[in-house]
């Protein structure tokens, strides 16, 4: 997947903070998590909104600042304990949300990049920007030093069918449920975006497990997560035990798109798309899939 070309430098960015990756961010592998990438990036953002909205700014209920979408695409293997150089930049800012753009850098190394949808929530729905939030965007889109190369505003990706997206549990091939923890719940009580996207990773791996069970294994090939797509359709109290709905999307020659979906009961309150790669382990570029599994992966396909 190809990217402009400033989201690859860090002096596009507006705004700059250092990040330390933590121990419990490696996952088995050895490199940093999927989901704690995402995380880096959501406190880079948190640590710019202070900056904008002053320091007890994230703890604010009426209304609360919350993404909408996070798109983040995944570039290289980020590690600990080397330090990671976070950058921001306001891309566009309207009456009903605001627009940024993230990166994550290490060692001079673009790891990760984000596309930020914010918007103001109450009562569970989105609403318009209060002017104590809007008047602040404002300013600070304006006052920006120019970009270094072509900064284009928009929607993170865009594109869905919202019907599509609002299906029920019965458009997915794999159900399970999950328990909410008490560490999941942020200080206004909710579940926030990264503990939404652990949870996604949660019914993603069980789909992974389910079209993998009988195949022969490989020791050449290997699944990379290249794009992982949030989309928050409702902030609200989160359910005693969460249903996950997963499912297998359009199928390329080596891309394996999946959806999980987080329902308290037939509501849903978030949707993550991720593009998995099937790769070569040595070379690290894509291959073909295997026939095999691509038969299992569109036995699983969204109906």
């Amino acid at each position: 997947m190809r990217h402009p070309a400033w989201r690859l430098d860090p002096a596009a960015y507006a705004w700059h903070t250092t990040l330390q990756p933590r121990h419990a961010d490696v996952d088995t592998l050895g490199h940093l998590n999927n989901s704690a990438v995402i995380g880096l990036h959501i406190e880079a953002r948190q640590q710019w909104q202070m900056a904008l909205f002053g320091a007890q700014s994230w703890r604010r209920e009426a209304p609360m600042l919350r993404p909408s979408e996070l798109v983040t695409h995944f570039i290289e293997e980020g590690h600990y304990p080397e330090p990671l150089q976070a950058g921001l930049r306001l891309l566009a800012v309207d009456g009903e949300c605001w627009r940024l753009a993230s990166g994550l850098f290490q060692a001079g190394r673009c790891i990760g990049l984000q596309d930020i949808e914010m918007r103001a929530w109450q009562q569970g729905e989105t609403c318009a920007l209060p002017a104590d939030v809007a008047g602040p965007l404002a300013a600070a889109l304006h006052d920006q030093p120019p970009p270094t190369g072509d900064v284009l505003a928009g929607s993170p990706a865009g594109g869905d069918d919202p019907a599509a997206l609002r299906a029920g549990p019965e458009a997915y091939a794999m159900h399970s449920s999950l328990p909410t923890r008490f560490s999941d719940l942020d200080p206004q009580r909710q579940t926030d975006a990264l503990a939404l996207a652990r949870y996604a990773e949660h019914g993603r791996m069980q789909l992974l497990h389910r079209q993998a069970e009988g195949l022969p294994a490989t020791g050449k090939m290997h699944a990379l997560v290249a794009q992982v797509r949030l989309r928050i359709l409702r902030v609200a109290p989160p359910p005693r035990e969460w249903q996950l709905a997963s499912g297998a999307g359009p199928i390329g020659r080596s891309a394996m798109p999946m959806r999980t979906a987080l329902f308290d009961g037939t509501l849903c309150h978030a949707v993550s798309d991720a593009v998995l790669v099937c790769i070569d382990k040595e070379s690290r570029r894509p291959v073909e899939l295997p026939p095999m599994l691509r038969a299992r992966l569109e036995a699983l396909q969204l109906r």
